[in-house]
């Protein structure tokens, strides 16, 4: 008789009601996997969020957050309440496609050393138009992987920990991603495992989030990659954002607000980069090389998107 590992699906929501409705019924609808649950947290949400999900899909199991806590510590409350064997973080303004979750589930289940197996996040605009090519391969080994449609081991956050609550929101993704590469696990995407994703349809764009992107990049060299590497890419981090400053002068006070707070944090980060160096495997340059190759596939992937955005216009 197959085993099927139990496999909690986590959807962090704040104020996303407008899209819980498609989210939840792909998953009820799209999802012939057998042994799943699915938890919505609520990040303090102020629309009805909570009581449209009790009403219309009463097999969700919930938890009220009374204030928004942000991506990492929502989602790890979630976790905290699972004691499945793989977890799967998903954002609600996402739609899954048929079996999703079954060959996401097929690419973990195939190598012990897959920590991380992300589903691909395709663009809403392309909302049924995806098909892999076929020279595409289906498996692609990766840096690191969209937080909107994650799966991960148990054994994974047995070894490096939850996602790190340092960050509110952004890069906290990228961080766990480049922690599991480099504590020895594979990160990979799986290009038949479809999920259809409103890029940015909870978190917006304001100043404040253009501070934590800018602090959280500096926080992930300075915890994770070995020295020199910190201050390459911290130095080209800093004329990044002088740029910017110069094209647009608003930007100057969440930039240099992420530059002083993370000078303000150095004891802390130094605290967590020591404690990682205890159970990490590899050297920053294998994750260098791995971040180039991504990079590589993530331009092929726009381009692909580009492609099949002209056909349908032109059809």
């Amino acid at each position: 008789m197959r085993k099927y590992p139990k496999v909690s699906i986590i959807i962090l929501n704040y104020n996303g009601r407008k899209y819980l409705r498609d989210c939840l019924g792909s998953i009820e609808k799209n999802t012939n996997y057998p042994n799943y649950e699915v938890i919505m947290v609520d990040n303090g949400s102020t629309d009805d969020s909570v009581e449209f999900v009790r009403k219309n899909f009463p097999w969700v199991k919930i938890i009220e957050v009374r204030k928004n806590k942000g991506f990492a510590a929502g989602n790890n409350i979630g976790i905290r309440h699972t004691k499945s064997d793989y977890v799967f973080l998903l954002n609600p303004d996402t739609i899954v496609q048929q079996g999703w979750l079954s060959k996401a589930i097929e690419t973990a289940e195939s190598d012990p050393t897959i920590g991380i197996v992300g589903a691909i996040p395709v663009h809403m605009d392309l909302y049924k138009l995806y098909k892999r090519p076929s020279h595409f391969n289906r498996v692609e080994d990766v840096s690191e992987v969209a937080g909107a449609a994650m799966l991960i081991k148990r054994e994974l956050f047995n070894k490096i920990g939850l996602l790190d609550e340092y960050m509110f929101l952004y890069w906290e993704d990228t961080e766990f991603c480049w922690r599991a590469n480099l504590a020895g696990y594979r990160v990979v995407y799986d290009y038949d495992a479809i999920v259809y994703h409103h890029v940015g349809g909870i978190s917006g764009k304001n100043l404040r989030w253009i501070y934590e992107k800018k602090k959280n990049e500096l926080y992930t060299y300075l915890k994770l990659l070995d020295t020199p590497y910190v201050f390459y890419f911290t130095f080209l981090a800093i004329m990044r954002n002088i740029g910017l400053i110069i094209a647009s002068p608003r930007l100057a006070i969440p930039i240099l607000k992420a530059f002083f707070d993370i000078l303000r944090s150095l004891k802390y980060i130094i605290q967590k980069r020591n404690e990682f160096k205890k159970i990490k495997e590899k050297n920053t340059k294998d994750l260098i090389n791995l971040i180039k190759r991504t990079r590589k596939i993530q331009r092929r992937d726009k381009e692909y998107g580009e492609v099949l955005k002209s056909r349908h216009v032109n059809a």
